[in-house]
């Protein structure tokens, strides 16, 4: 088995920090970014180029803990067995200090064999592809809630930038629940980024994870 990393970008300022935190992974894969795509062509375009039996699938947003994906490659070999297509593990969202949002590990044949990535009348992903898998004997893993990065906050304007695209692929407008929080949230992304060592490490100590019991090793 191997892994290939895909970051989606439509150009955010959080990118460069999402992509810096993979180039800084303990564990070396090929990253390859995909640009400008709407998220389900994204999503079927990692599918189709991966030269890897498993693939990461990073949004532009998210800055991982530089043993995330060692952690979550190590806990895939561990549920390989069971027909797992896809493991995912959490992140830390800080504008709502609250668990939120995932990177997930997605097995590339078995993706495939239920069809690919679909989109709902709401132009969600997720959600459909859970939908996909629940009709069939694959499972999902999700590491006991181990919070392996930050779901980052970039600037307002970018926000309602990126539900406009959302709301591109949904029969009706999309929009976050979380708009309050995001306007008061003034932290830099440079301290955003920080936090994904020492800070994500506290929130799996707090939680007894399978990613904390992972990094005392």
């Amino acid at each position: 088995m191997d892994l290939e990393a895909f970051i989606i970008t439509n150009g955010r300022s959080t990118f460069e920090y999402a992509l810096k935190a993979l180039q800084q992974q303990t564990f070396k894969f090929k990253i390859t970014i995909l640009r400008d795509m709407k998220w389900v062509d994204a999503l079927n375009e990692c599918l189709n180029r991966s030269s890897a039996s498993h693939f990461i699938r990073c949004d532009d947003d998210f800055v991982l803990h530089p043993r995330a994906i060692e952690f979550m490659w190590n806990r895939y070999q561990t549920v390989s067995k069971l027909k797992t297509i896809m493991l995912v593990a959490k992140l830390w969202e800080d504008w709502t200090s609250r668990i939120a949002g995932g990177v997930k590990i997605y097995n590339a044949e078995f993706v495939k064999d239920i069809g690919g990535f679909k989109v709902s009348h709401l132009g969600k992903v997720d959600k459909k592809f859970r939908e996909q898998v629940q009709e069939t004997n694959y499972r999902m893993d999700g590491c006991k809630k181990s919070v392996v990065g930050l779901h980052t906050c970039g600037s307002w304007e970018e926000q309602l930038r990126y539900e406009t695209l959302w709301s591109k692929l949904a029969d009706h407008a999309y929009k976050k629940t979380t708009h309050n929080d995001m306007k008061k949230y003034k932290k830099p992304l440079d301290e955003q980024f920080a936090m994904r060592t020492k800070f994500v490490e506290k929130i799996n100590k707090r939680y007894r994870t399978f990613f904390h019991e992972f990094l005392k090793k």
